[in-house]
């Protein structure tokens, strides 16, 4: 075939894709207004249905929004940023406030800080020692009762008083066992129960022996000496005789915290994310709040506690309900503890990381009533 030949067909083939692609372009156009004017009205759906007043639009609107419900839906608050202290490299293990704001936070190591009435935190003076070189195998427990009183378990096994700024003689309470669990109650009595079950109650002044608690428990709160629950493999209470066979008010969970606000109401947490509430003379089932383990759950007033998750998430629970207050920003590490106290229009609230860390976190009081 002549070479003119094929140029010629070639300049046909050339001009007829030529033509073929720009009508497809011309309909790729076309479909592509179509698809993104169908998506725009798709999106601004919803703002039309909020606003539109009928009586359908009212129900489909309110169909839509609860497709992303929330565990804690009831009211939230925003955060001020909370005030960071360093103190140390080790695990802060402990911390616990008296009634009118003074704290005490205990690390791994058994280090020990002080705090009054928001102010900053200033390390305690050593502990004394039972015997030199006792092991710490277990973490530690602080309890703060009235005024400046506090209590303390020391290298696992021992138990020390904080009075008005100094140590009182060290106790050994349990011989081979590690203390697990403490807790005081604003009159000044104690609970310590270690990792066999056994009890010891603290009247203000001695010890007791050795009493069977039914098992280790990792939290107690005690309002009285005459009212105490344990938390561990189950919850038992303590009527100022004996302990109640331990009731397994979570199962498949393990109880992070608990803490009474009086005999008839006391919140237990887990590593769940779930609540559990004693109310009058019952546990209630667990409520799924978070998909984080809590950490802690503190008393802030009559009936409302301050719950607090692994990552700094801090919610309330009270009559109204419960209520998400927000993130704790900027935590390095996870949240071990938490203690708070209300002063006036304002509450405090601490929180002991694993890093060593302490975070102030300043909560309207009006926020979380």
């Amino acid at each position: 075939m002549p070479e003119g030949s094929r140029d010629g067909h070639g300049g046909l083939k050339l001009q007829i894709d030529g033509l073929f692609r720009a009508g497809w372009m011309h309909v790729n156009h076309r479909i592509l207004r179509h698809v993104a004017a169908f998506v725009l009205a798709f999106w601004a759906l919803p703002l039309v249905l909020s606003d539109c007043g009928n009586p359908i639009c009212t129900k489909q609107s309110h169909h839509l929004r609860r497709a992303h419900p929330s565990a804690a839906s009831h009211h939230s608050a925003s955060l001020s940023v909370a005030k960071k202290f360093e103190l140390t490299t080790s695990p802060l293990t402990s911390i616990s406030c008296d009634g009118d704001g003074d704290c005490l936070v205990e690390s791994a190591s058994d280090q020990f800080w002080s705090l009054r009435n928001g102010g900053d935190a200033v390390p305690v003076v050593p502990a004394p020692l039972v015997s030199s070189g006792t092991l710490d195998i277990g973490a530690g427990r602080v309890s703060c009762f009235s005024g400046d009183r506090c209590m303390a378990i020391l290298f696992s096994r021992d138990v020390v008083e904080f009075v008005n700024g100094t140590w009182e003689p060290p106790v050994r309470l349990s011989l081979g066992h590690i203390l697990t669990g403490l807790g005081c109650a604003s009159g000044g009595s104690c609970v310590a129960i270690d990792g066999l079950g056994d009890a010891y109650l603290f009247n203000g002044h001695s010890w007791s022996n050795a009493l069977n608690a039914w098992g280790s428990a990792q939290a107690v709160s005690c309002e009285s000496s005459q009212f105490c629950f344990a938390a561990g493999g189950g919850v038992s209470q303590w009527d100022g005789i004996s302990w109640s066979e331990p009731a397994d008010v979570d199962p498949g969970a393990t109880m992070t915290a608990i803490d009474c606000a009086s005999p008839e109401n006391c919140v237990v947490v887990d590593d769940k994310g779930r609540l559990i509430r004693w109310e009058v003379d019952h546990w209630t089932p667990p409520t799924k709040v978070t998909s984080d383990a809590f950490a802690g759950v503190a008393t802030l007033s009559d009936r409302i506690y301050v719950l607090v998750t692994g990552s700094g998430g801090l919610y309330t629970l009270g009559p109204a309900g419960l209520g998400k207050l927000g993130l704790v920003m900027g935590i390095s590490g996870r949240v071990t503890g938490l203690a708070c106290a209300s002063q006036g229009s304002v509450a405090t609230c601490y929180l002991t990381t694993s890093r060593g860390d302490l975070y102030q976190q300043r909560i309207p009081v009006s926020s979380v009533s």
